[in-house]
């Protein structure tokens, strides 16, 4: 997609695309969500082991721009610049099982024009069953709602075995 502009159609219920095979790499490109509203689904879903999405701009994201699914490891997202998510910049959930080897890393998320937004989850259950598990987050920009909803931050780690690090969070 490197160069290229993706734009999601007004009346979709889905992204953009989900990746289902292992390995798929997303280079560059413009991902645009139309500000179409799609609850708790991603521009771009990655649901299998390695997978990455690199130097790619997200914009009008009407959900979350980049997710990635429970059992899914060693997934790469790494200097995007992601504007204007309503509910994430970035989720990767450990839900089902634990993940190993997720890295968030160098992105721009800007999520400061919804009050109901968060930059960055990386999540494991909410039973503590599942973890993520030698991850790392660093090197992120956060630029958060100056009024946010309770509960939604810049960064958030529900993970154990992992680095955060050199991150900025503003609002």
């Amino acid at each position: 997609a490197h160069g290229a502009t993706i734009k999601l159609k007004a009346t979709s219920i889905n992204g953009i695309l989900s990746a289902t095979g292992a390995g798929v790499e997303v280079f560059g490109g413009t991902w645009d969500g139309n500000s179409v509203s799609f609850s708790f689904k991603g521009l771009i879903t990655l649901g299998a082991d390695y997978c990455s999405v690199q130097n790619a701009i997200f914009q009008n994201v009407g959900s979350i721009a980049i997710k990635g699914v429970s059992n899914a490891n060693y997934l790469t997202v790494d200097r995007n610049t992601i504007k204007d998510a309503i509910e994430y910049g970035v989720y990767i959930e450990g839900t089902t099982a634990d993940s190993y080897g997720n890295k968030i890393i160098n992105n721009n998320v800007d999520t400061s024009a919804a009050n109901g937004a968060s930059g960055i989850y990386l999540t494991g259950d909410n039973g503590l069953t599942y973890f993520q598990k030698q991850w790392q987050v660093r090197g992120n920009k956060c630029k958060g709602s100056a009024t946010p909803t309770a509960g939604k931050v810049g960064i958030t780690t529900r993970a154990i075995e992992g680095i955060t690090a050199d991150n900025i969070v503003v609002g």
